[in-house]
């Protein structure tokens, strides 16, 4: 048991005085009071009030001050002693009032507080004895006269005696107080240990291992505590680790398990999850390129920062930079102390240079597949570049793999080809077997057939030549190298006499085209691409101011391949001409139903506008209505509108022919319009649609009733005549 301290013991000595203090306090009252109760009875009044002041003073003015001492104190206690012998005048029963206050100093346990007062009575027992003649110590005598050497040697002995006994006694007092004060502290440290030992049981069962032990001081069951602890820390940070290292295997592996077949996606899916799972901020994977050749090489594969997939191309050779020194040396490289140019990290808040790199090579049994490249705003703990390492094994396991599975899918694919050519060829074999069998059978019916074929085949191609010879079109076809393979008779005349003139079947057709070569070979080019070309040219083959409608349409096999082009054209100038006619009667058509006030317009059977004039559509332009050609009647008229000229379409439609008169009210005018409603007629005489014309006779209108009017008036004007 560790022994407390002077400064540790100080408070519980300090109770003890502050007791004895209050017992002294109240022992001072009350000798002053049995002062005053003595001179009751001797009639010492002077002596209890001015003794028993003084006392008081010197007891409470250092108190009250500050400055209270217990050594004064026991002087103080001892100065009544000599009072009550003043008061008694001498009687032998006031010496016990010293031993009364002996006890009283008992309680300070201090045997040095008993020195003052006894060596107080000691010189006042020894004044009394040698001087008891003296008038100053006449009124200490009156009853007990002079002491004898026996009184005073008997006297000055029991003082002594009782005075040892207590001195002896404070110092036992003392060493008990010390003992239960050391037992108390003691106890108040056990106790605040076992608490503390409680509260630092319970964090750790609360799973707060990191928790501070509450005291600086801890006992043997605290050590072991704090040595659970420091225990339970390391197995919680290696099961933490162990944990860390073996969900990211497990879901790296997972990744390459699922993706071994695709090597990007692979590299892709993986490098994300590593990226984001060691809480880095950018990565790379490059892969071993052309192993084994000049041109061995490694490539970016894969490139992530801040979560997002970078698309960059990168190649770097063997030995170049620290990815190449990584891949070459087959060792993980670390650097915390990064180069300003080697890699510069950005994002949203701007650029910084990372805290750490860590390069580690893929590889399987010592051969190297490729290179991961991490970078961090963090430094890597060392269980982290070990897990980075067994990825690193895991991803180039499955790297392998992957290629082996190419490589064994090739084979398998080539072996499936052979294998079937084997079959084919078997199979071949065998049909040749069989029919070298029956060759001798099939040699004269062959014979009969390629006769007969022959036949057929001529046949066949003067049919052909006589029907393509027998149309006044020109029909060419050509292979895909621009030879001339069939050209008919049309086009051979066509061509006499002209630049063309030497072309024919196995000529090449571009040769004789001059400034017009690339224009018709890209007409060539885009029919041999699987296109269809139908369009009109001027033709001025013999200078003649005519136009031909060419066909040029790709050839395609029974296998949907094309292996040539055919080009039909035929002189369409009649037609070109008919067009052109009609296109001036439209022109000329507008330009006579736009040349007046009146409104035109024609619709088909469905309402769509065939064609408006201008002055209809500017009056439903000033409703807010477009109105043009395909745009439906019945959609743009308002509801009325529709309720009234929906039913004159139908006649119309239906071959009907309307004259009508009408009156409309527009704002705060009356019109007054004439209407004719005419089917129009195909050549089989078929109504296809019906034209509606609207004129304003208002005018007329007006005019005729004003001349009615006149006419009334002079036919008033006759009759009162």
């Amino acid at each position: 048991m560790n022994q407390l301290t002077g400064v540790e013991l100080a408070p519980y000595y300090q109770k003890v005085t502050d007791q004895a203090n209050a017992i002294a306090k109240r022992a001072t009252f009350s000798f002053f009071l049995i002062g005053v109760l003595l001179a009751a009875f001797y009639n010492t009044w002077s002596a209890a009030f001015v003794g028993g002041v003084v006392l008081l003073a010197l007891f409470f003015v250092p108190l009250a001050l500050g400055a209270y001492n217990r050594y004064l104190n026991s002087l103080i206690l001892a100065g009544f002693t000599i009072q009550f012998h003043y008061q008694l005048q001498g009687l032998q029963a006031s010496h016990f009032f010293y031993f009364v206050v002996l006890t009283i100093l008992l309680f300070y346990e201090d045997w040095r507080v008993l020195v003052p007062a006894a060596l107080l009575h000691l010189v006042f027992v020894t004044l009394l004895y040698f001087k008891s003649d003296h008038a100053f110590i006449q009124p200490f005598v009156l009853q007990s006269g002079a002491l004898t050497v026996g009184d005073f040697t008997l006297h000055t002995l029991i003082v002594a005696a009782y005075t040892i006994l207590c001195a002896i006694w404070s110092e036992l007092q003392h060493r008990q107080t010390s003992e239960s004060a050391q037992q108390a502290a003691q106890m108040q440290k056990q106790l605040a240990l076992i608490e503390s030992n409680q509260q630092f049981a319970e964090s750790i069962s609360e799973g707060k291992l990191k928790a501070e032990y509450p005291s600086a001081n801890p006992d043997s069951l605290g050590l072991s505590l704090l040595s659970m602890r420091k225990s339970l820390l390391e197995a919680n940070e290696r099961e933490e680790k162990e944990r860390f290292t073996t969900l990211g295997l497990a879901t790296i592996g997972e990744l390459l398990r699922t993706h071994v077949n695709e090597l990007q996606t692979l590299c892709d899916t993986v490098l994300a999850e590593i990226v984001s799972y060691m809480k880095a901020n950018q990565g790379s994977i490059f892969t071993l390129e052309q192993e084994g050749t000049r041109d061995e090489h490694l490539k970016l594969m894969s490139s992530r920062a801040w979560n997002r997939k970078k698309f960059l191309e990168k190649r770097i050779e063997m030995g170049q930079g620290l990815v190449g020194q990584a891949a070459i040396e087959k060792s993980t490289i670390y650097m915390t102390d990064v180069p300003e140019d080697y890699i510069v990290i950005t994002s949203g808040l701007g650029e910084s240079n990372p805290r750490s790199i860590i390069i580690v090579p893929l590889k399987n049994e010592e051969r190297v597949v490729g290179v991961l490249e991490l970078a961090s705003f963090k430094k890597f703990e060392s269980f982290e570049i070990e897990f980075l390492e067994k990825v690193g094994e895991s991803i180039a396991s499955t790297i392998l793999n992957s290629r082996n599975n190419e490589r064994n899918k090739e084979l398998l694919e080539q072996s499936s080809m052979m294998t079937e050519q084997m079959k084919a060829q078997e199979e071949e074999m065998r049909q040749n077997m069989e029919e070298m069998q029956a060759t001798q059978e099939e040699m004269e019916r062959a014979q009969r057939m390629l006769s007969e074929q022959a036949r057929e085949v001529n046949e066949k191609q003067n049919n052909l030549n006589a029907l393509i010879n027998a149309t006044s079109d020109s029909i060419i076809a050509m292979d895909k190298h621009y030879r001339i393979i069939v050209m008919n008779d049309t086009l051979r005349k066509r061509y006499k006499g002209t630049q063309y003139e030497g072309l024919d079947v196995g000529a090449d057709a571009l040769q004789t085209l001059g400034a017009v070569r690339d224009e018709w070979k890209a007409h060539y080019d885009r029919a041999l691409a699987g296109e269809h070309l139908q369009f009109v040219l001027k033709s001025s083959v013999k200078g003649e101011d005519s136009f031909r409608e060419y066909f040029i349409n790709p050839m395609i096999d029974a296998k949907g391949s094309v292996f040539g082009l055919s080009v039909v054209s035929r002189d369409v100038t009649q037609r070109h001409k008919a067009e052109n006619e009609t296109q001036k009667r439209g022109f000329i058509i507008n330009a006579l139903i736009n040349f007046t006030n009146d409104s035109y317009f024609a619709i088909d059977k469905e309402y769509k506008i065939l064609i408006a004039n201008n002055t209809l559509k500017n009056r439903f332009k000033t409703s807010g209505i477009e109105l043009n050609e395909g745009t439906k009647i019945t959609e743009v008229l308002s509801a009325d509108a529709l309720k009234t000229w929906q039913g004159r379409y139908d006649k119309g439609l239906a071959g009907e022919r309307q004259h009508f008169t009408e009156e409309r009210i527009t704002g705060d005018k009356r019109l007054f319009l004439e209407v004719f409603v005419e089917p129009i007629f195909d050549d089989h005489q078929e109504v296809i649609g019906c034209a509606v014309v609207s004129r304003d006779i208002t005018e007329q209108k007006n005019a005729i009733d004003k001349a009615a009017m006149l006419e009334a008036e002079l036919a008033v004007k006759k009759i009162k005549l």
